[in-house]
Order: C-alpha cells, then structure tokens, then sequence
C-alpha cells in the first residue's frame, strides 16, 4: 500500500530564471555558430539554418547550458559585446560599464561616460580579459531572467522538499510478498538490534541491483520505528537522488506503522533542506547527504549538531556504502561510533569492493557482521532480476594510448582525457542506429555516456533522429528529479542518457535496455551500468533484460572489461555484426553445468596477451581448466600447469609476506599465463581478507590431439560435416578462448593432421612429461644441481642448429644468429607436464620477445641428465622459435630429426621417467 505525501496549500512561491525563450533567435543562432567553431565542430553549426526557433531554444539549452555556460564567454563574449551591447538602453549599458571602470587604472577609471556612443566606445577599447566577459556575461544572464515558480530536485513529492514530512501509519499490511533473501535479513537485522556485543552492531547488506535493498531496510526500520517511540534512523548517501528515494520509500511505506503511529521525517541536501534539522528535537528520519552532514571539513559546529540528533537511540544507515572507506565518511563514522557507541550501524551495496586490499578490508572492519551477500545468479533463477541478454556492437575505434595513460589505466579506471576521445562523430551515429535499428526490442534504454559533453552530443544526435530523448547529468539545466519521473511515466520507446548519475541506486524499474557506450576498466562500474536494466518480473520488471556493448579497440596493455567479464552474471552472448548467432554454454565435463562465460572471458584474454605480444604464438596443444578463485566481483580462472605457482603467492600473501613482484612468480609457465589483472585482484583479496580466495572446482579440457582423434575415429565425413562438427567442438569447449577464431582453430586441427598422418609411428615429445609405467623396483630420485648452468649449453646447442640450418634450411638460418636468439633460463620451479616450452615474455619492458624455459626439475647432476639431452631439448625449442606457430607439423619434425642421434635423445627424455623418482620434485607421483 502508498501513501500520497500532501504538500501545503497556497500559492506556490516565485523566483527568476534565465531562458533562452527570450533572447532574439538571430543572436542565438550567431553564439551557437560561434561556440560550435570554437569546439572545432563546423558541421554541427552548419546545420543550425534549418532549426525554427524552438528548435534553436533546445540546441542552446543543451549546447550552451541554461544559463549561459561561462566557459563559452572566451568565444561568444565578442558577439555580446559587438551585437548585443549596442541594443540595450543606456541605463543598463551604464551599469556595466561601471563595473568595468572600478577594475581598471589610468584615465579609462574615471573618464567620463555621458552618451551611449561614449560607453559603447569604451567597451570596444576593453580587451576581453576575465574580468570585463564575468561582468559581460552576469548582465546577458540577469537580462533574460524571467518569472519562474520554484521547484527542486527530486523530493518525496517532486516540490523543493525543505518541510517536514509526516510518516502517518494506518496499520495497512504490505501486499507484496517479501522475497527470501528479504526475510533472511530481516532476521540477521533483528539479531543485530538485540545484540549487546558492539562489534555485532555494524553489519554490511549486500544485495545486488534490483534485489530491493531500500525496501528491505526501510520495511525493518519502520518495524523498529514502531516499537520503540523514542527511536531515531539518520539515512546517509553521496547523491541527492539517493536521498530523495528512501524519503520517497520512507513515504510510501508509512502506513504500515500503527493506526494513531506517526513520525517525522525530514530530508536534508543542497536541494532540499539545511543540515540545521540535526537540531529539530521532533525529527524521527534524517535522510541527508553525507555532505550536508560534514559541512566545511565536519567542524567543531557540524559535530555539536549531529551530537545533538544522537542523543536519541539511532540507527545509522550508509547507503551505497563501498564510499564509507572514504577519508571524509570515516571521520564521520568514526564520530558517530564514538560519540553513541551503541549506534546501529548498517552499510547497503551492490558492489562491496572498493579498489585496492587495503580499502576492502577497512570496509569489512568497519561493517563486520554480514547482514546479506546474495548472488546475482540466484536471483535470476528465481526471477527476481531478469535474465540478461549480452549483445556487441563493434565500433571500428581505435584507441592510441601515449604511455602516461595507460599508466594511468594501471590499477584504476579509465581518465577522463581517453573517455573524452571517444566522443566521435562516427561513433556517436552508430550508438545512435544501433538503438534506432532495433528499438521495439530495447524499449525504454538507458545510455551510459563518456562524459558531460557527450551525453549532450548523443541527446542531440537521438533527439535528432525524432526518439524521445532525455539527458541528465550535474551540469544540465533540468529539474533533475522531474526527468527522471517523466522517463518512468513516459509511454512507449525512450532514451535516458546520463554520465555517471544513473550508476548508484537510482531507479528506473521499467528500463529494459542498458547501451553502455562509456567503456571501463572497473567491475563496480560496470556492474553498476548493467544492473539498473536487471530488475526481474517478481520485482516489478522485466524478464529479459538487454545490455549492448559498444566495443572498442583496445591496445593489449588496457584491461577495458566487457560485461561477460562480470562474475555472478549469467547470461548469453550475442554478437550484432550484420547477423546475430547465439554461442552455447561450455559446460562442466563433470557435472555437465555451464561454466561461468567471466571465466570463458578471462582464459581468452590470457591467450589474447600472447597472441597480442607475439602473433604467431600458438596455443598449447593441450591444457587442463581445473577451476577458478571466485573473488566476488572477479571469477579468477585456475590451470593446472598454475596451481603450484598460485598456492605460494597465495600462501605467502596470506600470512603477511608478500613477494615484492608476485607477477614474476608465473613468467617461466607455458600459456595460458595468468593475466597481470587477475594476479593482482588474488593478492588484493588475500592480503584484504588473509584467507585463501574459495576455489570452485571445474574440469574442462582442450587438446588438439584428442580433437584429432576423434576426427579420426568418426571415419569419412564429407567436408560440410567436418566443418559443421569441428565448429560445435570450437563453440563448445576452450578452444573457443584459446583460439582468437574458428579459422584459427581449423589451422590447428590442419597441422595436427597433417603431422599426425605423415610421419608414421607414434613419435615422443621431448618437452611433454610423460607419465611412468607402474613398477614395483625402487627408482633413484633425479636430484637437483642449482649450480647447473644452462648457458654453454645453450650456446652450443644454437650453434650446431645455426650449421644445420644453413644446410636444412637456408633462408632461416640467420634466426639463430646471436643477436637473434631468443633467451632460455631454467625455470623458477619443477614444473609438470612439461620439460621446457618456448614462449614470450608477457610482462615488462621486454614484453613480446621469445623466450625458452627449461623445466628446473632437469638442473639435475650429468650421470642423471646428460648435457646431450639437454642440448637436444634446446634444439627442439629453438625450432619452435624458427617456425613460431607451427606446431608440431612435418616441416618442424624435418628440422627436428637433422639433429645426430635425435632418436636416442628423444627416447632418453621420453623414459625419464621409468628410470627416476620425480615425486619429490612435483609433490606427487607423475
């Protein structure tokens, strides 16, 4: 049941406001002209001759602001001195040009300014310094005001919202039936109020977009209000929006208390009332800007103020409260628990993830009772959020980043100076068709823009096209609160375009569509973009939900997230490039479930950074996905060739070691290599937590090997049916992340074909590790020699390759000419699975060059591992690096064979392991 908020008869009160309505179209029509070619934008002032005159009214409010921007005096301020001055009477021209006198020196100060040719004289003889175009543009503004009734920004009622509020109950019961996460936290509050220990009196909801978390804690805190008279809750957010809707829930939910039950509540922002309501000794509800609370720096007076509010039983609530590790928020927090140490305190958020290890463990030392933590997942199968569907919209852009900026990019999200670079002419036209081409099925669209200046130039390019189009963001001249209910009141297809406004607790239940043209390298960001369009049929909403991903062309070293990125987040991929074709699930060979398309992603960008540093890199013939560190907002995906490396970082970080470059720890693995971000987001989570991030067990596999022979086993196939079964194996499994295309895949399967149909019986692989025959003898342990240098070896093994080659294979011989070769180093540790893999450095100042690793667990004493064996195991890697790309095919094994006595050598690396004890090296038998 709601409750209509009354608001206080009479007449409403009158202020003056600047409107472009009464300004000459002509003078309008030249400063838009002259602002559009000071922007370096002559084709939008071309084509101002064909707007009427609302039409020009509409392009200067969104163009030049409303009033008039001060920034653009720099460029229309000669216009308004030339054209507009000399049609103002004398009296006003007069005041000015006072003004102007009192900041000068000399004889213009005290000249004497007696007709109107005088003082139009006098100003041209004005250079337009900052001073003269303030004064200039204070008169053009004040010229143009006209009578306006006031009204404010958002509020409970859409009026400015200064008065009190009265919350009277008439013991309704709530027709909507709670969901279970609801009732859940509903009883982990109550267990918390009766609490006596203060540690379990500060607790942290977290629920994701959509799932209800203002009417989750606005039902229980009117509970409490109602059965406790002398109760108080001071409600805190950053955005005026954020307060305005819990008023606005405050509101609508009031009848629930008691017949005869009422109390006041009072709402408490820059648009809105004074943080003197602290003081009211009547005011039950505070819903305030954490601003307004601190005031300048939270001095002595705004400190006495809000002790004065909590001297009453409170109860605190931070909402979006992933900002309370902010310096400012915990020194009010801080206060707050200082001051009424048995305050109650409860954070809510979607994203409980603030950036960096240290901030997320002061947001859950500050908040350390779990009140909520529900998963995106679940409550799309439940219905509560909708399902979302994930579209890709390629853009064709390019972005060339200098070095400053993606040092910038490292660690945090994208700087204002690449996002204002992608306000393209081009690009913004396709978002614009994008959406035009299909809207019966976006409906009601929410568009994330790059910044202020681009959220106007899309309004006016989709306004333009005739689409119901809203733009809202600090900087416009709109009542804010009032376009944001005309979008959800509004009928039929319409776009809402914002900055950065929409992203935290705003709500728009109808919006079905979410385009997100402002890329990001932050999970928050993006999850918060995606989850305004999640609101699901059991709340109110829809059952699918679209969000359409503008896709840019991002340089390897950018980490620009998509939103299959997102973990927790199921849904389909799309993609929109003149077709649409729906990609299946990989799933689980165990247990046959999907596994998460974040955890796809992410092995796809561990491939696309080699492939990026080194083209011709291939992938591994075969590799084993064994599960992934689920971080919350990050799904980390583990291999087994890493899970060593991963158990020392992650044990070392744990208990407060901490390597001093962790990254290193994984730059001798075979790829996939784990990518630097996701390195990163496992340390940041142990060193918050100090626990191991949970692994979830997955078991799925890619081997060009196997794939061949099942080829193989299933006999003839005419070529249509090879390639329709070999694109359901690359859809299906990781060949789809580890290959950048199924062309690429096909190239593979070619190879191994080929390689596999020419060269007659089975032959070894000297860098696979094989695993041993079962026997009953005792085998001697293959020791290790640390002093064992590779270096002579090396250099005797390029050698003799560089006198085979010249023979075998002249014009690549000069590939192993000194200034040529690829380094080789042992590797950090044993490794399994393989005895060296020739790869590139993916980390560093010589990232993209070759490299050979040789398994440490071969630094072994010569009577164990003859310098032979090794020399032909380099050998081996430096005809990968001769033919990068290419496998193991017929020309490598040509190649490979020239070495004397290859066959020997290959059998001696083959059987190590029927002849030595590996376990102590690998931890267990191989």
């Amino acid at each position: 049941m709601t409750v209509d908020v009354e608001v206080a008869p009479g007449h409403p009160r009158m202020t003056k406001r600047f409107t472009w309505e009464a300004v000459d179209a002509r003078l309008t029509l030249r400063l838009l002209e002259v602002a559009y070619l000071a922007e370096g934008r002559p084709d939008e002032a071309d084509k101002l001759s064909e707007l009427d005159r609302d039409g020009l009214v509409r392009q200067a409010t969104r163009a030049l602001g409303r009033p008039l921007n001060k920034r653009h005096m720099p460029s229309v301020g000669p216009v308004l001195r030339d054209q507009w001055l000399p049609n103002l009477k004398r009296v006003q021209l007069y005041g000015l040009a006072r003004l102007v006198q009192l900041s000068l020196s000399g004889p213009d100060r005290t000249a004497a300014l007696g007709t109107k040719g005088e003082i139009l004289a006098f100003f041209q003889r004005r250079n337009l310094t900052e001073t003269f175009l303030a004064n200039l543009h204070s008169l053009f503004v004040s010229h143009y005001k006209r009578p306006a009734p006031v009204v404010g920004p958002g509020g409970v009622s859409g009026r400015r919202n200064a008065e009190p509020i009265l919350l009277e109950g008439q013991g309704a019961v709530d027709r909507r039936m709670p969901f279970d996460h609801q009732r859940d936290a509903w009883a982990k509050l109550d267990d918390m109020a009766g609490a006596r220990v203060l540690s379990e009196r500060a607790g942290l909801l977290v629920l994701p977009t959509g799932a209800g978390k203002t009417f989750t804690m606005v039902a229980w805190l009117l509970r409490q209000l109602g059965q406790d008279p002398s109760l108080r809750v001071l409600w805190l957010a950053d955005q005026q929006e954020l307060v305005d809707q819990s008023a606005r829930a405050f509101a609508d939910h009031a009848a629930t208390l008691a017949v005869g039950d009422s109390r006041v509540l009072r709402v408490v922002h820059g648009g809105a009332g004074s943080a003197s309501a602290l003081g009211d000794g009547d005011v039950d509800v505070l819903c305030a800007t954490r601003q307004s609370v601190l005031g300048g720096g939270f001095a002595e007076a705004s400190q006495r103020r809000l002790g004065t509010f909590l001297t009453r039983p409170t109860i605190v609530v931070v909402d979006e409260a992933h900002h309370a590790v902010s310096p400012t928020y915990r020194k009010l927090l801080d206060f707050i628990q200082d001051t009424s140490p048995a305050t109650l305190l409860v954070g809510l958020t979607a994203t409980p993830w603030p950036r960096g290890a240290d901030m997320t463990a002061l947001l859950r030392k500050r908040f350390p009772v779990t009140v909520a933590d529900v998963q995106t997942r679940d409550l799309v199968k439940s219905g509560v959020l909708a399902r979302p569907q994930l579209h890709t919209v390629p853009t064709g852009e390019s972005l060339n980043l200098t070095d400053e900026q993606v040092r910038q990019i490292a660690g945090r999200d994208l700087p204002p100076s690449v996002l204002r670079a992608l306000d393209r002419e081009g690009r913004n036209h396709l978002i614009v068709d994008a959406w035009i081409e299909r809207q019966d099925e976006w409906g009601k669209t929410l568009v994330f823009a790059c910044d202020i200046k681009h959220a106007d130039h899309l309004g006016a390019l989709f306004r333009a096209a005739g689409v119901a189009t809203t733009v809202v963001h600090s900087r416009a001249e709109v009542d804010r609160g009032q376009e944001l209910a005309r979008f959800r009141r509004s009928e039929g297809n319409a776009v809402l375009v914002s900055v950065g406004m929409l992203l935290e607790g705003v709500d728009v239940p109808d919006a079905r569509t979410a385009f997100l043209t402002r890329p990001t390298s932050s999970p928050i960001v993006m999850r918060q973009m995606i989850g305004r369009v999640l609101r699901g049929v059991a709340g109110g909403g829809e059952e699918i939900a679209h969000v359409v991903d503008l896709r840019d062309r991002w340089s390897h070293d950018v980490d620009v997230l998509s939103p299959v990125n997102i973990a927790d987040l199921p849904g389909q991929v799309h993609t929109h490039d003149g077709g649409e074709h729906r990609l299946p699930p990989v799933r689980d060979e165990v247990t046959g479930e999907p596994i998460p398309e974040d955890v796809l992603e992410r092995i796809a960008r561990a491939y696309r950074d080699i492939h990026s540093a080194f083209p011709y890199a291939g992938a591994l013939e075969s590799t084993d996905l064994i599960g992934f560190y689920e971080l919350g907002y990050l799904n980390v995906p583990v291999f087994r060739h890493a899970l060593p490396r991963w158990e020392e970082v992650i044990t070392e970080e744990v208990s407060g070691g901490g390597y001093l470059r962790p990254v290193e720890m994984f730059d001798d693995l075979p790829v996939p290599q784990p990518v630097t971000s996701d390195i990163r987001a496992v340390i940041e989570y142990c060193r918050a937590q100090r626990v191991s991030p949970p692994l979830a067990p997955v078991r799925a596999s890619m081997s060009i090997a196997a794939i061949v022979r099942d080829l193989r086993a299933a006999g003839p196939l005419e070529e249509g049916e090879r390639m329709s079964r070999l694109r359901a194996v690359y859809e299906t499994s990781l060949a789809r992340s580890a290959f950048g295309s199924f062309h690429q895949f096909f190239d593979a399967v070619q190879q191994e074909l080929l390689a596999t149909s020419t060269e007659g019986p089975r032959r070894g692989n000297p860098e696979s590790v094989t695993s041993a025959a079962p026997t009953r003898r005792a085998k001697p342990r293959l020791s290790r020699r640390k002093d064992r240098d590779l270096q002579p070896l090396y250099r005797s093994a390029a050698a003799r390759g560089r006198k085979i080659l010249e023979v075998a294979a002249p014009e690549q011989a000069h590939l192993l000419q000194v200034a040529w070769l690829p380094t080789a180093a042992w590797t950090h540790q044993p490794l399994k699975g393989t005895w060296a893999h020739w790869s590139v450095r993916l980390q560093g100042r010589s990232r993209g060059t070759p490299v050979i690793r040789v398994n440490a667990a071969l630094q072994a004493p010569r009577t164990q591992v003859s310098d032979e064996v090794l020399e032909y195991l380099l050998w081996h890697e430096l005809v990968h690096h001769v033919l990068p790309g290419r496998g193991h095919d017929a020309e490598f094994r040509r190649l490979e064979s020239e070495w004397p006595d290859f066959a020997r050598l290959d059998h001696e690396l083959d059987s190590i392991n029927e002849r030595f004890d590996l376990s102590h090296l690998f931890g267990e038998e191989v």
